[in-house]
Order: structure tokens, then sequence, then C-alpha cells
């Protein structure tokens, strides 16, 4: 992997725990609260690496960090890859952490987290538009909303907004979720990517309640059926097949070495 040790994203990382991390965390057990928020983390066992990060604080003050396991774009030139799918519990079950990239395009991370437990997972973004190099919203709506429906999860994304640099970050946070009208899939609060207003950085809340999971149109999906003595989901098979996809070339450097460019 090509790292640019002076990027600015290097320079400007954060060890966990540390100042900012230990601050915050003081603020959660003070009010009570749990607290996610995106930052540039350097390995505190291995200063040479670096981390895409969201640190995670509760009402008992530190829990952790999740390590961004997969990098798109020009994220790959300065961070490293993390390993392992995080979720920290909480009074109303276990929660998942996926960052933008993460939870978009790689479904076994929130299938990963609903198998462990999880009705709520938590999607840190920085999703812009396709016209400043982004994802572009369209893709993301869709995605959010085909995730939620089928792994019966409530799923709270909190997207960037405004511009940096190079690219137009179209806000759009929102909470979404099995509907009390099954099967439809319910925004409790905030907006699609791409609303009108959404890229103004309101800030939104709602009372959810993930018990609506338990009604939810796919929720047999993970119920044991008697008549097969399991249920309809199987780790057992899929686990097999991951194995003869690991010794295949897919996602290999292809020989003639043309890529796809926009």
């Amino acid at each position: 992997m090509m790292t640019i040790k002076g990027s600015a994203w290097r320079r400007k990382c954060i060890t966990v725990p540390g100042p900012l991390f230990n601050a915050m965390a003081e603020l959660t057990k003070k009010y009570g609260i749990y607290v996610l928020y995106g930052l540039a983390e350097r390995d505190i066992n291995d200063p040479t690496k670096v981390y895409n990060s969201a640190a995670i604080c509760g009402p008992e003050g530190v829990i952790g960090t999740y390590r961004k396991i997969h990098l798109p774009f020009s994220e790959m030139n300065w961070a490293d890859r993390g390993s392992s799918p995080v979720l920290f519990e909480t009074p109303w079950g276990p929660a998942g952490v996926g960052i933008c990239y993460d939870t978009y395009c790689f479904p076994e991370i929130m299938r990963y987290c609903r198998a462990m437990g999880s009705r709520l997972f938590i999607n840190c973004s920085a999703i812009g538009t396709e016209e400043s190099g982004g994802a572009g919203g369209y893709y993301g709506n869709l995605s959010l909303e085909y995730l939620s429906s089928t792994n019966d999860m409530f799923i709270a994304t909190a997207n960037l907004y405004d511009k940096d640099v190079t690219t137009y970050f179209m806000g759009g946070s929102s909470i979404i979720g099995p509907s009390s009208k099954p099967p439809h899939i319910h925004y409790y609060t905030g907006q699609k990517f791409l609303d009108p207003g959404a890229d103004e950085g309101t800030v939104a809340t709602a009372t959810i309640d993930l018990s609506c999971v338990e009604s939810s149109f796919l929720n047999s999906l993970w119920e044991y059926n008697e008549s097969i003595d399991s249920c309809d989901w199987r780790p057992e098979l899929y686990s097999q097949w991951y194995e003869k996809i690991v010794s295949t070339d897919f996602g290999a450097k292809p020989k003639n070495n043309h890529y796809i460019s926009k």
C-alpha cells in the first residue's frame, strides 16, 4: 500500500486515548450520552500506522475506536486499513459501527453486526456529490434503505456537509429503520441525501422503538424453522463459499493493467 507520509491527515492525526478523546469522554460521562465522531487516529502501539477512525465515548467514558476497513479514492494514500468490526454495548443491546464506504459498499459488516445481536448501526459518513468526486447521494440512499430492510436494522447516519478542498458534501443525516407498517422502511428523522436543504447542517433527533425489528417483514430470516432445523440465514454455507473465493484471483490486479476511470 502506498502511503504519503507528509499528508495533512497524517500530520494532524491523534492517538486514542489522548487529550481530545479524554475530554469528550468526560462530557459523555457527565451527560450520560453516547458520542461517535471521526478522526485520523495514530496507532498508540505502532506510530507508523494511521487509521480513518470513529471514536466512541459513552456514559462510562472511553469505549474505543472503530478503524475503517475499506478505503476508497485517495484515502488509501494516507490511511492504513482496519481489520475488525466493532460493536459496543448499550442498555438497549449492542450497537454496530461503520464509516461511509464500509457501510454503502460492503454489506458483510452490517450483516455481521446484526447477527451479533445489534438492532442499531451507526454510520459516520462523508459522502459527496458525483460532480465533486464523491459517490453521490442517489447510490447512498439506495444502499441505506436496502441494508435497513434486508438486515431488519435501524441505521443512524451523520453525513458531513459543506465543501472541503475538493469535495462538496451534501449533508442528509438521518435515522431510518423498519416501519410500524411492514414491509416499509421509515425515515424517523432527518433527510435523504440530495433533498432540498439537506446540506444546511441541521441537527436531527428522534425517539425510536428498536422492538420494531421483531415485527418487520423479513424477521423470519432470523427465526428458527423446525421443519428445516435451521433459520433461513446460513452462515455455515457462506463461510464455505468465502473460503473458495479466497483462493481465486477475484479482485486481483488486471493483467492488462487497464483500469476504468471517470
